[in-house]
């Protein structure tokens, strides 16, 4: 079961963000006021989706590279 929470703005001009991470996806709520000319809640979720999604593409690929190794290699070698 998912949990729903969420953060408003503590400033007039910022924004409200939580995040609920599950193992295959997060769930976000983002908020800010609509009185602000300087704020817009669903660009900047739009930009944390793509963001993210360029994060996940990274990690991907280089998962699946065949000349990754751990960081720790030489450690483990030794």
């Amino acid at each position: 079961m998912d949990a729903f929470m969420c953060y408003g703005p503590v400033m007039p001009d910022g924004y409200g963000v939580c995040y609920n991470p599950h193992p295959d996806y997060i769930v976000v709520c983002v908020s800010s006021f609509k009185s602000s000319d300087v704020t817009d809640s669903a660009f900047f979720l739009a930009t944390l989706e793509s963001t993210m999604l360029q994060m996940k593409e990274l990690c991907l690929k280089i998962n699946q590279s065949p000349s990754a190794e751990p960081a720790n290699a030489e450690l483990q070698k030794g």
